[in-house]
């Protein structure tokens, strides 16, 4: 999965409103993408910034 995919996984996420189900969200989303070693830290922070953790 290239980024521009993974950005687009990631923007179509409606973020959750209780903050633990946004870090279930967060888990489970990285869990799905599995992003390679190179674009795994870029993809946690997108995720972080679009879920607010």
């Amino acid at each position: 999965m290239n980024l521009a995919e993974i950005k687009a996984i990631i923007a179509s996420i409606e973020p959750a409103e209780d903050e633990t189900d946004r870090l279930r969200q967060y888990a489970a989303v990285l869990n799905e993408i599995s992003p390679s070693p190179e674009l795994a830290d870029k993809t946690a922070r997108l995720l972080a910034e679009r879920l607010n953790i």
